[in-house]
């Protein structure tokens, strides 16, 4: 859903979602193969919606409605996706 919260960055729309644990997990293994960085679960919660499938598919199709109603807004037609990636002091090579 979206989240109006001034303190989180001036009123911008935020989408949060909720993920399994075993979609956490996949997501830290494809960032770990993509970008060669170990994260903890903990983040891949943030990275799900980008390599979950069913994830992904929501937060296109919110992005792809946000767009059509504000498409008189100026630059409001063209949303970046901006995930914060932290975490890994607790991850190890050795599994």
């Amino acid at each position: 859903g979206r989240c109006d919260d001034t303190s989180a960055g001036g009123g911008e729309d935020v989408l949060s979602y909720t993920c399994t644990d075993a979609e956490a997990v996949d997501a830290c293994v494809k960032f770990a193969l993509d970008h060669r960085m170990l994260v903890e679960p903990a983040c891949g919660a943030a990275l799900a919606p980008i390599y979950s499938e069913r994830l992904r598919g929501r937060l296109l199709e919110e992005l792809s409605g946000m767009r059509q109603s504000s498409s008189g807004d100026g630059d409001r037609g063209s949303s970046a996706i901006v995930v914060e990636v932290c975490g890994g002091g607790g991850g190890s090579g050795g599994v």
